[in-house]
């Protein structure tokens, strides 16, 4: 580990403990590294698993452009955040094991996460702590960041509200994004009894480090 990331983990760290806040690596870190910050904070290590970071309409039209990443993120869940739903970290890595993407996911939509449609329904009623805590996640990233570079995207249907933040740097790009139901997404399937709830309540992170790669 280098003296300049040594350092700033341990910036991190300080940070994480003391405001509770959402740590932010916005530059490429070292696997290795990552899994010896998330044993210090005592989070649990939920394995890699497959899923690909670049549905997200803010980030298809760089699909070609910056770093070929694993689609088989290492997922952390977090013990040091008391919002519900829990704190999971995933680190998409490329072939070197250095991440270049980062997902902070306070969702449902996460690796083994238990849930009944009673819990899901419930978050309609819950609008008021989401938008608190997006916005002091909001506040926080403009301290270390700057101001964002684009105007807030607000949308609301009659079924969920979302707002989005954004920060486009020339070594970064930073999505804070929350979505609400005010209404649950739910449907019963044909020949079947079982209904299903669809869990669209949450707030992400996603950073995505604008590092192409490099050719040995």
């Amino acid at each position: 580990m280098n003296q300049r990331f040594l350092t700033f983990l341990l910036s991190a760290l300080v940070t994480a403990s003391v405001f509770c806040q959402t740590d932010v690596f916005v530059e490429p870190i070292p696997l290795d590294s990552v899994r010896a910050y998330e044993k210090e904070l005592n989070s649990t290590s939920k394995g890699f698993h497959y899923f690909n970071p670049y549905y997200k309409d803010d980030f298809q039209d760089l699909y070609k452009e910056w770093p070929r990443i694993i689609q088989k993120p290492l997922i952390f869940k977090r013990t040091n955040d008391e919002f519900y739903p829990t704190l999971h970290v995933w680190y998409y890595v490329d072939k070197d094991s250095t991440v270049k993407w980062l997902k902070y996911n306070w969702g449902f939509a996460n690796t083994k996460v238990e849930v009944t449609n009673e819990e899901i329904r419930a978050q309609t009623l819950r609008l008021e702590n989401f938008k608190t805590k997006y916005a002091k996640e909001k506040e926080y990233l403009s301290k270390i960041l700057g101001q964002p570079t684009e105007s807030e995207q607000k949308k609301e249907t009659e079924t969920y509200i979302n707002q989005k933040t954004i920060w486009n740097k020339d070594t970064y790009k930073l999505v804070l994004e929350m979505t609400v139901d005010k209404k649950a997404l739910e449907f019963t399937p044909e020949n079947s009894k079982h209904r299903i709830v669809f869990p669209r309540s949450g707030i992400e992170i996603n950073i995505m480090m604008k590092e192409k790669e490099t050719k040995k």
